[in-house]
């Protein structure tokens, strides 16, 4: 063991040691202490803004599960990763560190491509990532479920996560808090707010800067830990009230993230191990099932096959301990980083009432500039076209204004109009670091290259043009029952214009590119609640969601030749449609016992049609202007699926010393129709194949065009009947969501004589076993996670003392069906004649280790 493991062993056994005493000693602290009875955070009522108005938690008929400022700091609450730990019905997963999230909201996961779940800052749209962004300085954190299309619009139809930003206060205030723990974690964040000009001007500035050195060794290089993560940010708030009835603030935020590579690792890759292997033999350490049925004959030097599978993990994907990620060569050739993103945000509003009438004005623009790597053969080899490189941006503006009506009118409402513009940096560019031309080593490894000579394919912008008008009204049908009504009219804009650019073996090409696609919806929610009493409310809503179709341009990027685009657009590759949904939910809401007792709970059912699925499809070197052999991922409407769920959420307060907590999530996916290539190429039998050859065969050798045309499109449509025969996933589960998530907390509270508060809290989650594609053969194994905090509250000083995933859980991250870069064989082709095009990499599963168990102090002061 390393000096530094002992060092976090024994700091983590001092630590549970802390835990434990101090529980013992509650019942002492009960007998020699008054009782406490201020009001938990957890058993706060937060106001929301879910409906785009302010209504408690309790009083809104949707599903919400809300966080307010004091619940964020007493559950420790860090990142929106902590957050979908203690909320029933979301689960939040990033799989390549901080660079592509994926939000789960009732079940509704997305295996690639944009989001299904929108994240919003103070009502406004939030494109890339939210990873890295600090809950410090919130009022709140709002995890709306269910379509939230008809008021917050594009992408929000699983569901919203709205970030409420802290409001500066009338008088001079402030806090710091300070975090370190182990791993080299440092947390330092702070605000001070209050009035510039009495009753007019009031000011908020805050700033962060986090450390975490990882906690995994590279054995390739280990000068620097993978998963270690760095950021820095810092805002300004300006409220300005002219008048009584106006309200103008702005609020401005800087975000600069750089982290190393995320710990990952191909589960049958073995550090060290020597390529190629002899002809004919495969190492198959990271498949268990489907292996390669090999004929015993070489094509072109690669084992040749009777059926076109590629291998694959059933069961349980193993988790990983041990990783080999090329990132020296990235920091010589000027990436110091995995990630570097810097991200501004701006947003400026207006609220002006007249006779409780309110008109609000949103005007907001969002900047991000990345620069990334990722060594995508995930191995101590350095493999051909795999060490790629990425530079992204982007911008976007929005505009919003809304009229309401005041709302203690019987019939009530609000009308809006929504504007936004996205368009990626004209700059973007990707490439490799290993490239090999023929007959030569030039670019073969680049240490010590120029980085300003490195190979840049730059991208033509995709732009992204949004237009909405929406409207809701509400009636008070009688003192107890309401009804509302909500739509949105949006006409989306998708389009790509401009020059794709690829270098390869010392060539520069050029291919010009120009698509547009428009996309409308109408979008309808209706609600309705009764209240029982003051104490129950039951509630139902249909509602409509719809997430934007697309184009798939990288179709049409320079380093494909004429005839291979000819071919992705025979296989009608360049465009996707819209998906769309139809939710259904029942529920109520209450409180008992004077209030000591609150349950929740919603039952729920989603028609889920067109979704969109990234598919992979091999691309044969001869496709491809740098002869090297690769693959292209677009985005299909693949099928259609149900989803029947259940949640509930219960906060029991029996004694003032004592409160517990239950969430529980049921989310029963069901694939009805999901055509998918990959699974077909799994269970497509060798005996499949010579009928199609029966069925379709080649032409003849003196066929003459228009015979060789009519067979490729009798073969095309043979070979896609038989895979939608063998490729139907329907009846599987969706992948990458639980079915089932348990979540269970309870905290101690105690109060000395010397008017200190104490509060102990531990907090587990369990989510199921989660699949990792549609085919449902293999899956991440079911999460374990334990948080203990133990806090004393002094005055305005809070000391915290904390371990977060105290069981060592090793549940993976993410896993990622991959390929082995090293391996190739020959399949037999389907769609067209021969073998070569057929040719194909080794499937092995990539897996993101998790943040280990870790521990550490925070002070926060506050004036």
């Amino acid at each position: 063991m390393s000096n530094s493991n002992r060092k976090n062993a024994a700091y983590q056994t001092a630590l549970a040691t802390i835990f434990v005493v101090t529980g013992f000693s509650t019942s002492s602290f009960a007998q020699t202490a008054p009782a406490a009875t201020e009001v938990s955070p957890d058993a706060e009522i937060v106001i929301v803004t879910a409906r785009k108005r302010e209504e408690t938690v309790q009083d809104v008929p949707l599903s919400v599960t809300a966080f307010s400022a004091r619940q964020i700091e007493a559950r420790g609450l860090t990142s929106i990763a902590d957050v979908a730990t203690q909320t029933p019905g979301f689960s939040f997963r990033s799989g390549f560190g901080r660079t592509f999230d994926r939000p789960v909201i009732r079940g509704m996961a997305t295996i690639q491509g944009g989001s299904n779940a929108a994240f919003f800052i103070d009502g406004v749209f939030i494109n890339g990532s939210v990873a890295g962004y600090g809950v410090d300085n919130l009022e709140r954190i709002e995890v709306v479920k269910g379509p939230q299309s008809a008021l917050f619009g594009r992408s929000s139809f699983s569901g919203a996560i709205n970030y409420i930003t802290r409001k500066p206060g009338d008088t001079l205030r402030g806090k710091a808090n300070m975090t370190l723990g182990t791993a080299g974690r440092m947390d330092a964040s702070g605000f001070i707010s209050g009035p510039l000009i009495t009753d007019k001007l009031k000011f908020e500035v805050n700033a962060r800067l986090y450390n975490f050195d990882g906690q995994f060794t590279n054995e390739i290089d280990p000068g620097r830990n993978l998963g270690e993560e760095s950021s820095s940010s810092y805002g300004l708030t300006l409220y300005f009230t002219p008048f009584e009835n106006l309200e103008l603030s702005y609020r401005g935020t800087r975000i600069r993230d750089a982290d190393n590579s995320p710990a990952f690792a191909l589960i049958g890759r073995t550090i060290g191990q020597n390529f190629p292997l002899p002809a004919g033999v495969l190492q198959t350490n990271g498949i268990n099932c489907f292996l390669p049925q090999l004929t015993g004959a070489l094509i072109s030097g690669r084992p040749a096959t009777s059926t076109r599978a590629r291998g694959y993990w059933c069961g349980q994907v193993p988790s990983v301990s041990r990783y080999a990620v090329n990132t020296g060569e990235y920091e010589e050739a000027g990436f110091p980083y995995a990630l570097e993103r810097e991200i501004e945000r701006n947003t400026f509003k207006a609220n002006f009432e007249l006779a409780n009438w309110t008109l609000a004005a949103t005007y907001a623009d969002n900047n991000f500039w990345t620069k990334s790597y990722t060594d995508q053969d995930y191995s101590d080899l350095r493999t051909n076209g795999f060490e790629t490189y990425a530079r992204g941006g982007s911008s976007d503006t929005s505009y919003d204004i809304r009229l309401a009506s005041p709302s203690q009118w019987r019939v009530r409402g609000q009308i809006g109009y929504y504007s936004y513009e996205e368009e990626d940096d004209p700059e973007n560019f990707g490439g490799n670091l290993r490239i090999t031309p023929p007959g030569g080593v030039s670019r073969a490894f680049v240490r010590g290259d120029n980085p300003a000579l490195l190979p840049k394919n730059l991208s033509p912008p995709n732009r992204v043009e949004n237009e909405a008008y929406y409207a809701q009204v509400e009636v008070d049908v009688t003192q107890k029952l309401r009804v509302s009504a909500e739509v949105r009219s949006q006409t989306d804009t998708i389009s790509t214009s401009g020059i794709s650019t690829a270098t390869a073996l010392g060539v520069t090409y050029t291919r010009p590119l120009t698509i547009s696609r428009e996309f409308e919806s109408v979008l309808p929610r209706f609600t309705a609640n009764y209240d029982i009493n003051e104490d129950l409310m039951v509630y139902a809503v249909a509602a409509k969601g719809n997430k934007p179709g697309g184009v798939n341009t990288g179709v049409y990027a320079a380093i494909y030749t004429d005839a291979q685009v000819a071919e992705f657009e025979r296989l009608s590759l360049v465009d996707f449609k819209e998906e769309e949904i139809w939710s259904y939910e029942i529920g109520f809401k209450s409180e008992w016992y004077d209030k000591k007792l609150l349950v929740n709970a919603a039952a729920f059912y989603i028609d889920w049609t067109n979704q969109q699925l990234t598919t992979t499809i091999a691309v044969p070197a001869t496709g491809r202007r740098d002869n090297v052999l690769g693959s292209l991922a677009f985005n299909t409407n693949a099928g259609q699926s149900e989803i029947k769920g259940l949640e509930l959420n219960v906060v029991n307060r029996p004694f003032d010393w004592l409160e517990l907590r239950l969430g529980y999530a049921l989310q029963d996916t069901k694939i009805i129709n999901f055509i998918n290539d990959d699974q077909a190429d799994l269970y497509i039998t060798a005996a499949d194949i010579a009928q199609l050859n029966i069925t379709a065969p080649a032409p003849a050798a003196n066929a003459t065009q228009a015979q060789r045309d009519a067979a490729l499109a009798a073969r095309l449509s043979a070979a896609n009947a038989l895979i939608a025969l063998r490729g139907n996933a329907a009846g599987n589960e969706l992948p990458r969501t639980p079915k089932h998530q348990v979540q269970i907390g309870a905290s101690i509270f105690q109060e000395l004589a010397s008017g200190t508060r104490i509060t102990y809290r531990a907090d587990y989650s369990w989510e199921a076993k989660r699949f990792i594609q549609v085919d449902n053969l293999g899956w991440a194994k079911p999460l374990n996670l334990l948080n203990l905090r133990a806090t004393a509250e002094l005055g305005r000083v809070n000391f915290s003392v904390w371990m977060t995933n105290a069981l060592d859980d090793d549940s993976p991250v993410d896993i990622l069906r991959s390929i082995d870069t090293a391996q190739t064989i020959s399949r037999p082709q389907l769609r067209t004649f021969g073998t070569e095009a057929g040719s194909g990499l080794l499937r092995d599963f990539l897996v993101t280790s998790p943040q280990r168990r870790a521990s550490g102090i925070t002070v926060s002061v506050g004036f």
